[in-house]
């Protein structure tokens, strides 16, 4: 077969990806869409200039480093379409599609490098990810483009990688060009999402398993640059990262349900869950929510725990012994642990999401069938062909098990009622399904009065079976509030009561905050909670001891917006804010709040003065429009310094 005929069955295949895929584009905003998408002011943009690129930085919440080209891609696709999914989740395709594309080149060119069968290899491989079920929710749920966007740069960096290590390296230029070339794409895919920091782990396996059988006793000092400069360095410079933050992690958990020790613990199994779903899928126990996981206690309890962990470092040891005999496949499964060593580990993240698997799957399937592929490689034709059959019948399963899973994915209320029946106790479920009714309650799709209001008692009471099931998650509470006040009908005062109890008692998180905090600046007449009531909820948030400083910025921000707007407490709004910023000395957007209210306050003096500090902020340039507008209101010029 020629190359070009490769290259077509290589179009063939992601245009049957996107066959597949199509159904799930109906889909909507689900989870985590809500905050970094819907309710983010800063991706609304008319046009892309230095000024709100800058503003988009700034706003960045995913992580401490932002995100900022995730985040941008974000902003194209609002001046394109508004805040339609459609034009969201359809980006996130065409962005499937590419790391397709680079999986194919990275597996052919690992193949080329051992003298194997490389492009059918890469072809069997690329067919076996992009349409794996599993990775529909890195596709079809529209944050996660964060996801794939770092696998994005990850796999283009890899190539780069393999492919010039085929080659001898003759010079300290073209090695030092390499390395920077590597680490560019590295640092950009970085700026997606922190897993791309992994790239140096996914080049160690390859230099362990696959580079260690074609590595020459006289290689070049260029080359063992190349391979410590990009892989083994800045991997131990990782793990030793990882290592000293631990106090810092172990810190953070105080803010899950569970501990680090019990996280570690848990993720033993789901590693295995994660093998079990990629081996072999199963839609009907695939799922974006898997909040009802019951979390490992020790070793003993549950008794899996234990056998997954042993089970875990048998097969790390196994894939180390035998990386000589088989380095196809020791490099896959290196590749998938090494893959979950940020996401799956210390870092006080939720237990369990697919989209993790989404990077790691690919180096598991190209070592998978490259293995396959040598190990056929001596067998008689009837057993290749009886191999090749089963094969095709595997992708073919593959095409219509995502099919079926995006089919129900596009179509919100029937994915939610699915999976309300297939786990009825998970409080993530039930509040996914009211949001969707809820929408449905306030007309934002045609329906007559009758079946409106059957949409409205719905959400109200999945609002309230989701505060049943995760007790402490006020902002459950607060959006069932807001539905009945909405529809004239009467809050019960112990739901009230329950709220208040819950945000000065109950362990800290964030969606609770982020829901109170959109309460607390509703604009809206038709949906605005009592004032009253929203004052002592903001109140009990603040005397929360496990708030941590950052969510009580937020809160107080949205109280200072009540009690200036709404209950005319003017010097307590500003005293609020004040402690606000004093709280973010860097947060640009806080401190124009703060000159403004003051302006209105007719405190002159306070306004100029934090109009000062806002000049002495980093980036201060990119809001410089504003700044001169409220300059004027003081009714003297400033100018900005480049």
């Amino acid at each position: 077969m020629t190359l070009t005929r490769h290259t077509l069955l290589l179009v063939a295949t992601l245009a049957t990806c996107g066959l597949a895929y199509a159904p799930g584009l109906a889909g909507t905003w689900l989870l985590d869409d809500y905050s970094n998408i819907v309710s983010a002011p800063a991706i609304r943009i008319d046009a892309l200039t230095p000024a709100s690129v800058r503003r988009l930085i700034d706003s960045g919440a995913a992580s401490d480093i932002g995100r900022p080209i995730a985040n941008l891609s974000f902003a194209i696709d609002y001046m394109i379409g508004g805040l339609t999914p459609r034009q969201f989740l359809t980006t996130n395709l065409i962005i499937h599609l590419f790391c397709a594309a680079l999986a194919f080149l990275l597996a052919r060119q690992i193949g080329l490098f051992v003298g194997a069968p490389a492009t059918p290899i890469a072809l069997f491989s690329t067919a076996a990810w992009s349409l794996h079920p599993y990775n529909l929710s890195a596709v079809l749920y529209a944050v996660q483009r964060m996801t794939s966007l770092a696998a994005l740069f990850s796999l283009a960096a890899l190539t780069v990688y393999v492919m010039a290590r085929r080659r001898i390296v003759l010079s300290w230029s073209m090695t030092a060009l390499g390395i920077l070339l590597v680490g560019a794409l590295s640092l950009t895919g970085l700026l997606c999402k922190e897993t791309a920091a992994l790239v140096p782990l996914f080049i160690a396996a390859f230099e362990l398993t696959i580079g260690r059988t074609c590595r020459q006793t006289n290689d070049s000092t260029q080359q063992r640059a190349w391979i410590w400069c990009c892989g083994f360095l800045p991997s131990l410079l990782l793990c030793a990262y990882l290592l000293w933050k631990i106090p810092a992690f172990a810190h953070a958990h105080e803010y899950r349900p569970f501990s680090l020790t019990e996280r570690l613990l848990s993720e033993g199994r789901i590693l295995w869950v994660y093998l079990g779903q990629l081996l072999a899928p199963t839609n009907a126990t695939m799922s974006l929510f898997h909040d009802d996981f019951v979390p490992s206690e020790s070793l003993f309890r549950p008794m899996t725990t234990g056998l997954a962990i042993a089970g875990l470092t048998l097969l790390a040891t196994v894939a180390m012994y035998f990386r000589r005999t088989m380095p196809w496949l020791s490099f896959g499964v290196l590749f998938f642990l090494l893959g979950h060593l940020l996401e799956s580990t210390v870092i006080p993240l939720e237990l369990m999401f697919e989209h993790r698997n989404y990077m790691p799957a690919t180096g598991l399937l190209i070592g998978i069938t490259g293995q396959a592929f040598s190990s056929l490689a001596q067998s008689s034709d009837r057993i290749r062909t009886m191999c090749l059959l089963a094969a095709l019948a595997m992708l073919c399963n593959f095409a219509i098990k995502t099919h079926q899973r995006a089919a129900l994915w596009g179509s919100p209320v029937e994915h939610l009622e699915f999976w309300l029946a297939q786990k009825p106790d998970s409080p993530r479920v039930q509040m996914a399904a009211a949001i969707i009714y809820d929408s449905l309650c306030r007309g934002d799709t045609p329906s007559d009065e009758i079946e409106a209001a059957l949409y409205c008692t719905e959400a109200y009471n999945r609002y309230l079976r989701a505060a049943d099931l995760d007790n402490g998650d006020a902002g459950a509470l607060i959006l069932a509030a807001e539905n009945r006040f909405r529809n004239n009908a009467p809050v019960d005062l112990e739901i009230r009561q329950r709220i208040i109890s819950e945000l000065s008692t109950a362990r800290f998180r964030w969606t609770t905050y982020n829901t109170l905090h959109k309460v607390l600046v509703e604009a809206d007449p038709a949906r605005a909670l009592p004032a009253v009531w929203l004052a002592n909820w903001a109140e009990a948030a603040l005397s929360n001891p496990t708030s941590p400083g950052r969510a009580k910025v937020m809160i107080r921000a949205g109280y200072a917006q009540l009690l200036f707007n709404r209950m005319g407490r003017f010097e307590y709004a500003e005293e609020q804010l004040a402690r606000a910023v004093q709280s973010r000395t860097d947060d640009i957007g806080l401190m124009m709040q703060l000159v403004q209210l003051r302006l209105a306050r007719g405190n002159f003096v306070g306004a100029s003065e934090a109009l000062d500090d806002i000049r002495g902020v980093q980036g201060s340039w990119a809001y410089s429009g504003v700044i001169d507008a409220l300059d004027r209101e003081l009714g003297r010029s400033v100018v900005i310094p480049d």
